[in-house]
């Protein structure tokens, strides 16, 4: 069995041989409704990668073409931890210094990194798809004018540019965050969490 069936039995219980690029789209379609941008992205990819590989000369052609008009329409990720009070206290002083991080709604590290913060951080974010993606379409302006070309970018306010999702310590590094004494931060993420923050 080759690597990329079996990457596809272990992620999908599609089957490719009894599938035309068309079906794949519409079932990518409607898993969007569903699931979360990231998998939807990466089942389309999976998907279409098998059949382009498994196929013949024609399948290829075919996929191709009928890839050509693919779009993911804009979907905002859930986040589901909880943010707490250091990064919380972390994503206002990046976002009160400048910094900010570039990426696209169908980045799976983006929504790590977002994840990381937890959902009550308010992370200084600049979506580069704002209007979904198709093949071919360009980055959003703001991320088009400082060069991001990999998500997600951090752009501290020195201008460093750190790429890839990063422990929330190495951006308070980064940017010259102090955090408040062990005891407070404790104390604050256990009012936090009683609160239900």
């Amino acid at each position: 069995m080759s690597s990329c069936v079996a990457a596809r039995d272990a992620l999908f219980p599609f089957r490719v041989a009894d599938a035309s690029p068309a079906s794949i789209i519409s079932t990518s379609s409607a898993l969007a409704a569903s699931t979360a941008p990231a998998a939807v992205a990466l089942y389309a990819v999976v998907a279409l990668s098998c059949y382009v590989v498994i196929g013949g000369g024609a399948a290829k052609e075919e996929a191709r073409a009928s890839t050509a008009g693919l779009q993911l329409p804009y979907a905002a990720p859930v986040i589901d931890n909880k943010s707490t009070a250091y990064s919380r206290d972390l994503a206002a002083f990046l976002t009160a210094r400048g910094a900010k991080m570039y990426g696209a709604f169908w980045c799976s590290h983006c929504e790590d990194q977002k994840e990381l913060f937890g959902s009550g951080a308010a992370v200084p974010y600049v979506e580069c798809f704002p209007d979904g993606w198709q093949r071919g379409a360009p980055l959003a302006e703001a991320c088009a004018n400082v060069g991001i070309t990999g998500f997600p970018t951090w752009v501290m306010p020195d201008g460093a540019k750190l790429e890839g999702d990063k422990p929330l310590k190495e951006l308070a590094e980064a940017a010259g965050f102090r955090a408040p004494p062990a005891e407070a931060a404790d104390a604050a993420a256990q009012l936090d969490d009683l609160l239900g923050f």
